[in-house]
């Protein structure tokens, strides 16, 4: 039987594709309907109400809330118009379930969340990582986000296009795969 990857705030599957082919079983969730391209199985729910995590037995969390946020207070013009705090209960909901499942978890986001959530342990290009990183991480061709910007023509292609400049590198989430993966 596969191991079983816990997706949270998965969106397209970043993690998902590289867990997948690194031999896991992968479960994402998320609030927005990606269930016609996430690669695994998808459950679309509020992570914040959520329960169903309570009866899986994954081996590892990997967890991406959203950006927006943290980017916002990045930026000197919005920042001086003072924007609402970050809202941290997305990344407190994965910590929570982690803990209380009692297995890894890690968690991506962008540079800009470390001063609300503390440094990053490792950062490949735009995509810091914090929580059971392994100490090792090989380099590899990281995509600049603003290769990914087209412009807005609609609010759907709009929300695809964001949701694929914050997807998960292969590279790593399969190296991630392998390094998390069950040896028999």
């Amino acid at each position: 039987m596969k191991p079983l990857m816990l997706d949270l705030c998965c969106g397209l599957g970043g993690w998902s594709d590289g867990f997948l082919a690194a031999g896991w079983r992968c479960m994402g969730v998320d609030l927005a309907d990606f269930s016609a391209s996430y690669p695994g199985e998808f459950v679309q729910a509020d992570l914040l109400t959520w329960e169903g995590w309570r009866g899986l037995r994954p081996l590892v969390v990997m967890s991406s809330p959203p950006c927006e946020e943290f980017s916002r207070w990045c930026m000197p013009w919005t920042r001086a118009k003072q924007p609402p705090q970050p809202d941290l209960s997305l990344w407190r909901r994965a910590e929570l379930i982690a803990r209380t499942l009692g297995v890894p978890l890690v968690q991506e986001n962008v540079r800009g969340a470390q001063p609300w959530v503390g440094r990053s342990a490792l950062h490949r290009g735009p995509f810091h990582l914090w929580g059971d990183v392994p100490a090792v991480v090989p380099d590899f061709a990281v995509r600049r986000k603003s290769v990914m910007y087209s412009p807005r023509r609609t609010a759907a292609a709009y929300a695809v296009r964001r949701a694929e400049r914050a997807k998960i590198p292969f590279e790593l989430a399969r190296y991630f795969g392998q390094v998390f993966h069950p040896r028999a």
